[in-house]
Order: C-alpha cells, then structure tokens, then sequence
C-alpha cells in the first residue's frame, strides 16, 4: 500500500513503524459456510471489529 501511495514502480526497502488508537470495539457475529465437495458445513465466527481508527504510519 506505501509503494502504491508513492507511486513506485519497483520494490523500496522501507523501516515501517505504525501507531494508533480506536474509540471503541465490538464482536461481529457471522454465520460462515465452508464448502467441500458435495457437503455445506456452517459455523458461527465471531470477529473483533474496531470504530473510528486512527493510524499514523512513520516511514
């Protein structure tokens, strides 16, 4: 994503340090299918999701 934003057009070795904060988090409960062959299996996931990101990334 940095090499995009800078516009390279060739891999740039970079030292990447990435800091932030979030307002808050919650669980997003989803309902997931997995297909093999013939059979449909469901299973219910619970992910982590977080509201109002910040980041600020030094390059």
């Amino acid at each position: 994503m940095i090499h995009k934003v800078l516009g390279a057009t060739e891999y740039i070795p970079l030292k990447i340090s990435i800091q932030g904060n979030y307002e808050s988090i919650f669980n997003n409960y989803q309902t997931t299918y997995f297909y093999k062959k013939d059979t449909i299996t469901s299973m219910p996931m619970n992910s982590h999701m977080l509201l109002n990101v910040n980041l600020i990334i030094h390059i």
